[in-house]
């Protein structure tokens, strides 16, 4: 009985990125990666060159609201030391599902102390439910401004992972008086000392002062609206003559499409949805996934960056470490020969004695 548990959980685990391989497969079925190939060849590398200028400015923008968050706990973090977790969780985002979320974890994890280590995965976490509320916001404004082909199932989706991440938000940012969620407060107090840490580490975002909510809300409604440029920038590259108001709540249905945690990076999940999005707009289908893979190596290349510091950072511990082994190795024989000195001259006095 046992073994099949265990079986049933491992072929449970392994759904997800099959339903998302089977996805990715399925696309490239249909659309010659050759062809996909040469719609990337053809892309104007200006409009590339300016996407990847805004995600840079997206990152210190991020870099800028984590740290309000981190500040609540006091870790003594800059912005530029966030700006590098920041991206590191990116890098370990790329090689595991769950994306993000996932990298949160890896990350925060190597930090030096257990309250250092809850105190940053909590801000990286209520920071992600803030962007995924402001993703929406955004996105829904763009979706009812676009009177062309917007998709009512679409719209539904956005609004609905709108409302889980603002009640998600509003238990953990707002006073404790609020009675509309007092709800999901009584659901984290019933799970008791399992999740005592996380509730300590989430206490102290709901006495935010409103200057500095203003300022993490503005921060995200503004990455948000940068990285719809970006995609828009990618798709002039590409030639795919989509507005930016239809790019708008496009980005936010192909974010929402990789949020489960069954593909490596949202890869066959955002090609699949990025297909049956934009195919309604004319577009050619080498184009269209051109454009998706293209969203991924812009991610990818902040990712491997992220790599790069965790490389220095790793680099640096090991060679912190070598110069302890070489210190401790260097003062092991003064200390013996003084120690043996020490027996000499003690011997000497009894054997005088």
């Amino acid at each position: 009985m046992r073994e099949r548990t265990d079986g049933q959980t491992v072929a449970l685990k392994l759904l997800g990125p099959a339903v998302a391989l089977s996805v990715l497969l399925l696309v490239f079925a249909q659309v010659p990666l050759s062809l996909v190939g040469d719609a990337l060849r053809r892309a104007q590398w200006s409009w590339v060159g300016a996407a990847l200028a805004v995600s840079a400015v997206v990152q210190l923008v991020d870099a800028a609201r984590l740290r309000r968050f981190t500040d609540v706990h006091r870790l003594g973090l800059s912005m530029w030391d966030v700006f590098k977790i920041n991206i590191a969780t990116q890098f370990y985002g790329l090689g595991v599902p769950g994306g993000y979320l996932s990298g949160v974890a890896v990350r925060c994890s190597q930090l030096s102390t257990r309250e250092r280590k809850v105190g940053a995965g909590a801000s990286f976490l209520v920071d992600q439910a803030v962007t995924t509320a402001a993703m929406c916001t955004v996105g829904i404004g763009f979706w009812f401004g676009d009177h062309a082909e917007r998709s009512l199932v679409t719209g539904a989706a956005i609004i609905a992972v709108l409302c889980g991440a603002m009640l998600l938000v509003t238990a953990v940012l707002a006073p404790a008086r609020i009675a509309a969620i007092q709800p999901v407060r009584w659901l984290i107090a019933r799970l008791g000392d399992r999740v005592q840490p996380v509730r300590d580490a989430l206490g102290p975002f709901s006495r935010l002062d409103r200057r500095t909510v203003l300022q993490i809300a503005t921060l995200a409604v503004a990455s948000n609206l940068l990285r719809i440029m970006v995609y828009y920038l990618l798709a002039q590259a590409l030639g795919l003559g989509v507005s930016l108001v239809t790019m708008g709540w496009i980005r936010s249905a192909m974010m929402i499409a990789t949020m489960p945690p069954v593909s490596v990076s949202g890869l066959g999940l955002r090609e699949g949805v990025s297909l049956l999005l934009l195919s309604r707009y004319g577009i050619a289908a080498e184009q269209i996934v051109a454009f998706s893979l293209s969203v991924f190596a812009v991610t990818t290349l902040f990712g491997l960056l992220g790599g790069v510091f965790e490389a220095g950072r790793f680099g640096r511990l090991l060679l912190a470490a070598l110069g302890k082994a070489r210190a401790s190795t260097e003062s092991t024989p003064a200390e013996a020969i003084v120690d043996i000195g020490g027996r000499g001259a003690s011997s000497a006095i009894h054997s005088s004695i």
